[in-house]
């Protein structure tokens, strides 16, 4: 009995925070004048290649050869910043506005752009990250939410590369541990 009722109340807060995502929506839109939506041509803009500039990179995996050197797999992503400048440049900055819903173990972000047909919203999630748990998780499902948009999409094509790596500290060189605690630092040509 206690359990439904805890259910009811859990459904009830659920239901009154998304009154009041609906509620800030419909005021945002109702402070345009008259916004004009989106069109299909900017839409489809947001799935053009992603910049060289705009490619960052992280290791996938790493470890240590039997001659004791350090080897590290990289894989590209793009940050929440190049997501917002792509929406920016896109669709306009008027058009567009990213909610967030914590969730254990992370967060859900609502991406929604104002089209010729209305509001239409992409959701998707990410976990906290180990740094910056808070700010990494929501930019993480931004980023992710961006991807349901087209924004991003062409890394997936891409092919991990490998890392130039080395155990002596090296100025402008990211700094990395394998799972075994060995220190190294990593580098990336452009691609």
């Amino acid at each position: 009995m206690n359990q439904n009722l805890n259910q009811d109340a859990d459904n009830l807060k659920k239901k009154e925070q998304r009154i009041k995502e609906l509620e800030f929506a419909l005021e945002k839109l109702n402070s345009l004048k008259n916004p004009d939506g989106a069109s299909i041509e900017e839409l489809r803009k947001l799935y053009a290649k992603t910049n060289p500039d705009e490619i960052e990179w992280r290791i996938q995996d790493c470890g240590e050869k039997p001659d004791g050197e350090v080897w590290a797999r990289l894989i590209p992503y793009i940050d929440a910043r190049a997501v917002m400048h792509r929406l920016d440049s896109c669709v306009g900055p008027h058009r567009w506005t990213d909610s967030y819903k914590e969730i254990e173990g992370g967060f859900i972000c609502s991406l929604s752009i104002y089209t010729q047909n209305g509001w239409i919203t992409k959701e998707d999630a990410s976990d906290k990250s180990q740094i910056e748990p808070i700010k990494g998780g929501i930019s993480g499902a931004l980023k992710r939410a961006a991807t349901k948009w087209g924004i991003g999409r062409d890394l997936y094509s891409l092919e991990p590369v490998w890392a130039t790596t080395t155990l002596k500290k090296t100025k402008n060189w990211k700094y990395a541990k394998t799972r075994s605690g060995k220190e190294f630092w990593w580098t990336q040509e452009e691609v």
